[in-house]
């Protein structure tokens, strides 16, 4: 995680409910200015070998770039976080606009495949060769030029996503001049 100060420095704090800070354990409980006109209620706890955050709206959940935000105020870019689905006996809620990032302090996150999400921007070949595996795995093989169809399509709905015109595109991927 990262040092609590640099936390309480963050000019999104609106105020600082509770900051509990000693040799057993770490609590803050803030609220946030949001790019939603309203404000989030955070809570970071490390206690029981565990880091856990929950973020919540008055009337909204939290969406994935939100919760990532967060994830960033918190931890350091090389630390791994993740959010729980669990099994349904052990559910609870207690809000309905909360979701919760946990962290283990004594074990490493098990972490799938990147290959299954998709492929990395700048590390295309690379991962290429994941990808062509996994096809051959799941008997379905493809070529190497297959494979690099696929990242084109990948490349052109990643700039699509982000505004830009199927010329710009084109042109961006040396495909139209």
């Amino acid at each position: 995680m990262k040092d609590i100060q640099i936390i309480l420095q963050d000019k999104r704090i609106a105020q600082v409910l509770r900051n509990v800070n000693n040799d057993k354990a770490i609590q803050l409980k803030l609220m946030l200015n949001t790019q939603y006109d309203k404000q989030s209620c955070v809570k970071f706890t490390k206690a029981m070998g565990w880091e856990h955050l929950s973020v919540s709206f008055d009337d909204m959940l939290p969406d994935w770039n939100y919760m990532q935000e967060m994830k960033e105020m918190f931890w350091k870019d090389d630390e791994e976080c993740f959010q729980l689905h669990p099994k349904k006996e052990d559910y609870i809620n207690n809000h309905n606009y909360c979701l919760h990032i946990w962290r283990p302090l004594e074990q490493q996150i098990p972490i799938p495949p990147t290959i299954l999400v998709g492929f990395r921007p700048g590390k295309e070949q690379e991962d290429k060769k994941e990808f062509m595996k996994i096809q051959a795995e799941l008997g379905s093989p493809i070529t190497e030029q297959e494979a690099d169809a696929f990242i084109l399509m990948n490349q052109m709905n990643k700039q699509f996503q982000e505004g830009k015109s199927i010329e710009n595109i084109l042109k961006s991927l040396g495909l139209f001049r």
